[in-house]
């Protein structure tokens, strides 16, 4: 699961739904928006049955970045990131899966060399982790790629390429959201979002705006080897933070 918490009310709310919602093992934060975000959130969490594994962004807006996860899942940090913007666990149930997290600003002139760092560790982790289990990656990567399919490599020549399909009901591409699809795919990551139904709107500027301010920008990303085992994906009204929130059930 990921969300964005803009303040601690917030965060009280979320907590109320998740304790209805037995099924959410982990959730990500890709935002906080809160002051000492880590201490925030551990104090927060320390009368519930969650755990706070995150890390505060000292130098940018939107807080930290992290994951609450139950207590009973057996979790840890699977590495140290350069890059404040990606957190990697690693879950073990049997198996390993390495859940990374990700925040990508958006796309500007100055967080450009920043987006080219990230997305670079972000490939280089992916290609590591894959090795050794199941890889999930999800995030709020402010970028479109409207209905760009999935495109695997199976050999070097393009025409053996795996192609899925995709559907959306954000429609553009942007120039970050091409790179991100292609350097995904590159890795043998395929994005879940549109691929059984249109891909629905994770952002609203003005939730009454019914003519412009929605897109497609949170993402959920998982092995081609692994997509049948996805059971389904969800973008989850069921509490109004900063934007909705999306996940997938395993």
């Amino acid at each position: 699961m990921n969300v964005h918490i803009c303040s601690e009310a917030n965060l009280e709310r979320l907590l109320e739904i998740l304790n209805l919602q037995p099924d959410v093992l982990m959730m990500g934060v890709v935002e906080t928006w809160l002051k000492n975000g880590d201490l925030v959130m551990e104090h927060a969490l320390s009368k519930t049955n969650f755990v706070w594994i995150g890390k505060d962004r000292k130098r940018r807006r939107g807080g930290g970045l992290g994951c609450i996860v139950r207590k009973e899942c057996r979790v840890k940090l699977a590495k140290v990131n350069k890059c404040e913007n990606i957190l990697w666990l690693k879950l073990d149930v049997g198996s390993k899966i390495f859940c990374g997290f990700v925040y990508l600003p958006p796309d500007t002139i100055v967080n450009k060399e920043g987006n080219e760092e990230a997305l670079s560790e972000l490939e280089r982790d992916v290609m590591e982790f894959r090795k050794e289990g199941a890889v999930i990656v999800m995030g709020d990567m402010n970028s479109r790629v409207g209905e760009l399919p999935n495109q695997i490599a199976i050999t070097e020549r393009p025409e053996d390429d795996r192609v899925l399909t995709r559907t959306s009901l954000d429609k553009t591409i942007t120039s970050l959201g091409r790179q991100v699809m292609e350097r995904m795919n590159a890795t043998g990551l395929v994005l879940l979002n549109g691929l059984e139904k249109p891909a629905e709107f994770t952002y609203f500027q003005d939730r009454d705006d019914v003519e412009g301010g929605r897109s497609v920008i949170d993402f959920i990303w998982v092995r081609d080897v692994d997509i049948d085992t996805i059971k389904e994906l969800k973008v989850w009204e069921g509490v109004v933070l900063h934007r909705r929130s999306s996940y997938g059930h395993s």
